[in-house]
């Protein structure tokens, strides 16, 4: 992964950074700038690493001071974004911090921005029936619990990864898992759960989905798996003569 660009922190006016250096100590400061040694931390990190590390960071501050101090660092760094969320979602105040550090722009103004792309794009999305996208789910996850997905979660708490300190676990599949290693549900709860909350992913995704302009619905009503070909090379078909057109 290459490096990334430094964060500019003048291109924010609330943060008043224009005179001072950047250095892990922290410099005499306006007394509303309360967060500003952690921006100059983060800018310093940035300068010389690359995603992971940020994330690391992150990550570390976040165990460390817990979701309000992430959230009263959006505050500073992105108000808009800040005022949006609440320091309960940290997965949209880490996001945006995330986004902030990485690319030195105001995650609320890069949503914004609604530039062409000077190149053509084909967007498509599959359009199963409910009850087969459910089914597919639910095999879904009990092929992913058949493949080591128990195993694997059990590697990541040895290495103290954890959903409440470490947004990257906090996700449908490792999370039940955890709880289920902690001994908080039993192994058939654990499988439930997994698919119930896949299932509520899967919808929000449909929802975001066809609020988005010039995509394609592949329509898989009639598609069933064949002797021949699976329902997936059924699908590639479609989409490859739709691009033929």
């Amino acid at each position: 992964m290459k490096n990334l660009v430094p964060v500019n922190l003048q291109r924010d006016p609330g943060t008043s950074l224009k005179s001072v250096s950047q250095k892990e100590s922290c410099p005499s400061l306006q007394e509303e700038a309360v967060y500003t040694c952690e921006l100059l931390r983060m800018a310093s990190i940035v300068k010389r690493s690359n995603l992971l590390e940020i994330r690391k960071e992150l990550n570390s501050l976040l165990a460390e001071k817990g979701r309000e101090h992430l959230y009263e660092l959006l505050l500073h760094v992105d108000p808009e974004s800040a005022s949006k969320t609440s320091a309960n979602f940290s997965r949209r105040v880490f996001r945006a911090l995330e986004v902030f550090y990485i690319t030195g722009r105001k995650f609320s103004e890069i949503q914004k921005v609604n530039e062409i792309p000077d190149f053509e794009t084909v967007k498509f999305a599959i359009d199963y029936p409910r009850d087969v996208l459910y089914e597919r789910i639910n095999s879904r996850v009990l092929g992913m619990l058949e493949r080591g997905l128990v195993d694997e979660v059990r590697k990541l708490m040895h290495e103290n990864y954890h959903y409440t300190t470490h947004n990257s676990v906090n996700s449908v599949g490792i999370k039940e898992v955890m709880m289920y290693l902690e001994g908080k549900s039993g192994f058939d709860e654990t499988v439930s759960l997994i698919q119930q909350n896949s299932r509520r992913f899967a919808k929000r995704q449909l929802t975001w989905l066809r609020k988005e302009r010039d995509l394609i619905w592949i329509d898989v009503n009639n598609v069933r798996e064949e002797d021949n070909k699976t329902a997936n090379e059924q699908i590639a078909e479609k989409i490859l003569a739709l691009l033929s057109l």
